[in-house]
């Protein structure tokens, strides 16, 4: 990683279509040569797209745990006035082919 001036990301869920066709962009780019790409997610397709996809692992069980006690909190108090929250969960980088 590092080779790039300016590393384009994609900060989305990584659920575009992704096959031989990825390894050349239509803008004439080359992944990863001229273009780097990351995904979020860390789904089961970016792993065996061409070329493997370089992805966000987000530590999912901690996102449904945290998700459900947060609406449970609504639920169960209904009067309760609590701000928003920013919550962070654990995270890493999957290092693959497209950076």
């Amino acid at each position: 990683m590092g080779r790039h001036p300016l590393t384009p990301c994609s900060p989305s869920a990584t659920n575009w279509p992704w096959g031989p066709s990825t390894q050349r962009t239509s803008a004439g780019l080359r992944v990863p040569e001229d273009i780097a790409i990351v995904g979020f997610d860390d789904i089961e397709d970016g792993r065996y797209s061409n070329p493997p996809l370089t992805t966000v692992s987000p530590d999912k069980q901690q996102i449904a745990e945290r998700s459900l006690q947060c609406l449970a909190d609504r639920i169960y108090s209904p009067a309760n006035t609590t701000p928003p929250q920013e919550i962070t969960v654990p995270h890493r980088l999957v290092a693959r082919s497209t950076t």
